[in-house]
């Protein structure tokens, strides 16, 4: 189905663009190159001619991102619709910038807010900038994976009985395996102790358009959702959505955040990337994401069958770890075998001209989307399947089954997520951010503010965060994890025989 005519008449901001193209305006105004005209080369010819002269400053037929009244108002007004919004920003500072704006607008100084320990880092920029108070929950490990779940709505539960100030819950869902939590069910807990639900739903900006795909955060009661635009669908690199949904968070408020924290100088080919994309999800999202899901059954069929490999699916996580569905576009290969690991795959994929989204000691994630439905796919699949078939020949277990986790700590061990399942900050992270840190023997650091992330892998969820009274159990956790082998990620010190701490005023 062509819907190219459809989708080009839909597109606001993208027709304004095209329109002051083709009126030929001398640039007397930034940007310094001029359209183009003093880029140096070879970024020059490779950008091309139409693109730079499309890198304009704000003219007044392009509207104003801070106060859009024109093709950008349509553009964002467009985007809400679509996705059952009311009220949505174009991100051009990613999906951080966007979970940035989430927390400012919906917590004040001094709210307590319940976090996934596994949350991205854009949380603890965005817990800085809001001065809100975390509470941090560990999601449970999916069994027989190092692969962290969802909060459970009954974590989700106890946190308010225990924290009954609590304003806000922060989900990521999907998260990067495409794992979806019960974003329905938590928002009605959440809705019920009078808090609002922020999702991160950056993996999750195609979900809601068919019914084979989890539903959508918007469609499970969240009250403002961040979406990368470009990691799924057509958008630039850098192009986010925020949506703003029902009466718990007011739209001038969020407005004025958004535009606090958005450049005055927005760059119209990533905005532009935006409405486009927007446009195209319109016309035909049904149909984009059936072709996305025959593009990853596809890769999925290829995988198959190898020994010591295996490929999650829905049954392998749906109903265990408060995974409630699962995203098939996002192919998670598991290696079920103690002789390689998934960063020693990656490199040979890589080797072999095939560039994967993320690899672990265990794992790797292909990500796959409708741009996938092309006539080269199933060459693609077959070189991925060449690359695994060339891996050393592998005595174990028969493919499909887990092998038994190595010595070394590479296999699943649920006894290695040491950190408390609830646990308060002591101090908010503004506090630490601005604060004067000191660096002490991790051996002396008990009972001390941390000041930076301590994390292993797997499974990667922080052992110790920013602002938590660092406790004697989570240094012993620290000491057998470092005896394990296991990486260690987050500190300064890669060695950990250090730390960060929060220099505190005595007496």
């Amino acid at each position: 189905m062509d819907n190219g005519k459809e989708t080009k008449r839909c597109q606001p901001l993208v027709e304004a663009m095209e329109r002051y193209l083709q009126e030929g305006v001398y640039p007397l105004h930034t940007p310094g190159h001029k359209g183009g005209r003093g880029m140096a080369e070879p970024l020059r010819s490779l950008l091309g001619p139409s693109a730079l002269r499309l890198d304009v400053s704000l003219m007044e037929e392009l509207d104003d991102i801070h106060n859009p009244r024109g093709c950008l108002a349509a553009a964002q007004a467009a985007a809400a619709e679509l996705y059952g919004s009311d009220a949505a920003f174009l991100a051009v500072n990613g999906t951080t910038g966007a979970i940035h704006a989430m927390l400012m607008m919906a917590l004040r100084p001094g709210d307590k807010v319940l976090v996934p320990r596994n949350s991205h880092r854009s949380v603890t920029g965005g817990l800085i900038l809001s001065a809100a108070v975390p509470v941090f929950a560990a999601p449970p490990i999916l069994d027989g994976t190092d692969l962290q779940g969802q909060l459970t709505p009954d974590q989700v539960e106890e946190a308010f009985r225990r924290y009954p100030d609590l304003r806000a819950v922060v989900l990521t869902s999907p998260n990067y395996y495409g794992m979806a939590a019960d974003v329905a069910a938590i928002a009605a807990i959440t809705h019920c102790h009078g808090a609002v639900l922020l999702v991160d739903e950056a993996h999750g900006p195609h979900l809601g358009f068919h019914e084979e795909l989890p539903p959508s955060a918007l469609q499970c009661g969240a009250d403002v959702v961040a979406q990368s635009t470009h990691k799924i669908l057509g958008a630039l690199t850098q192009c986010s959505l925020l949506h703003v949904r029902g009466p718990r968070v007011d739209r001038q408020r969020a407005a004025d955040v958004v535009s606090l924290l958005t450049t005055t100088s927005p760059n119209y080919l990533l905005m532009g990337s935006l409405d486009a994309a927007r446009a195209q999800l319109a016309a035909d999202g049904h149909g984009m994401m059936a072709r996305a899901l025959a593009a990853a059954r596809q890769l999925r069929r290829a995988l198959a069958g190898l020994p010591g490999l295996r490929v999650l699916a829905p049954s392998d996580v749906v109903g265990r770890a408060g995974i409630t569905a699962l995203d098939e576009t996002k192919v998670t290969l598991q290696l079920d075998r103690a002789d390689t690991t998934g960063v020693a795959l990656g490199d040979a994929l890589r080797r072999a001209g095939l560039a994967v989204e993320l690899v672990d000691p265990r794992h790797v994630l292909f990500l796959v989307t409708y741009a996938d439905a092309t006539d080269e796919w199933l060459g693609v699949c077959r070189r991925v399947r060449a690359v695994l078939e060339a891996l050393p020949p592998w005595r174990g277990a028969p493919a499909g089954t887990v092998a038994p986790a190595p010595e070394s700590g590479a296999g699943p061990r649920e006894d290695r997520l040491p950190a408390a399942a609830l646990s308060e900050s002591a101090v908010p992270l503004r506090d630490v951010f601005y604060g004067q840190g000191e660096t002490v023997p991790l051996s002396a650091a008990a009972g001390r503010v941390c000041g930076e992330t301590v994390s292993f892998y797997p499974p990667g969820i922080p052992v110790l965060l920013p602002g938590e009274r660092i406790t004697a159990a989570a240094l012993a956790a620290c000491g057998t994890q470092k005896a394990l082998g296991l990486p260690v990620s987050g500190p300064a010190d890669p060695t950990l025989a250090t730390l960060r701490v929060l220099r505190e005023r005595r007496g």
